[in-house]
């Protein structure tokens, strides 16, 4: 299924986006790999305006090497204001949560951060040393979520 979602990225990439703003994307079971997360996020760079980003993937399969790939860009999106991740269910690990946690705390124009982390695979222990980096930067980030 990574095919549909770097089709969607050659799309966005090839396409004339570079002023949009705000992006909402509903990828809910798609079967979506690393692979698919990384051509999607990495596409996802052309859009330099983004100031609004939703991307709902539950139910996937973008694991920790997804979440990696995904947090890599995610750190590069400078204008990005509000951000929301759906990642409900993806088999993500703590390494995958490390990676994500790291990058997002690089963000100096986030205003709005929500991260759905439900049913992932994350003990009780991982969850809260994340729930206490993530806290740190909400001397940035106003309206922070977290849902594990």
């Amino acid at each position: 299924m990574d095919q549909g979602v770097q089709h969607l990225g050659i799309t966005l990439a090839n396409s004339n986006f570079i002023n949009l703003q705000s992006l909402t994307l509903h990828l809910n079971q798609n079967g979506i790999g690393p692979n698919g997360i990384s051509s999607l996020s990495t596409a996802l760079l052309k859009c330099k305006n983004l100031k609004f980003l939703q991307i709902c993937l539950s139910k996937n399969q973008i694991g920790s090497e997804g979440a990696k790939n995904l947090s890599f860009d995610l750190k590069d999106f400078n204008n990005l204001t509000t951000l929301n991740l759906g990642l409900y269910s993806n088999g993500i690990g703590e390494q995958g949560l490390e990676y994500l946690q790291n990058n997002l705390v690089q963000h100096s124009k986030l205003y709005s951060l929500q991260i759905w982390l439900c049913d992932n695979e994350l003990d009780q222990d991982v969850q809260q040393k994340s729930r206490n980096k993530l806290l740190k930067i909400k001397k940035l980030v106003q309206d922070l979520v977290l849902q594990f």
